[in-house]
């Protein structure tokens, strides 16, 4: 799920890329995942903290719930 408006938006884990991709007009170039999430643990190489932060595909991450195997949500903000 995608909620926000204009640049930022606050994303579950468990939102599939493509609609990722749709909702914030972006192209994520990753095969080797299919949830947001995923894509984050996979981009840091480990399962992150709260407040860790990301720049990838365009846009600045913040990890704002995690437990001990996946991330929950983040903070995005469109990058530019």
């Amino acid at each position: 799920m995608v909620i926000g408006c204009g640049r930022r938006f606050r994303i579950s884990g468990l939102t599939p890329i493509h609609d990722i991709e749709e909702e914030l007009d972006i192209e994520i170039d990753n095969e080797e995942v299919s949830t947001f999430g995923g894509l984050i643990t996979g981009e840091l190489g480990h399962i992150p903290e709260r407040g860790e932060r990301l720049s990838c595909y365009g846009l600045d991450i913040t990890v704002d719930d995690v437990d001990d195997r996946r991330v929950i949500a983040a903070t995005v903000e469109l990058a530019n």
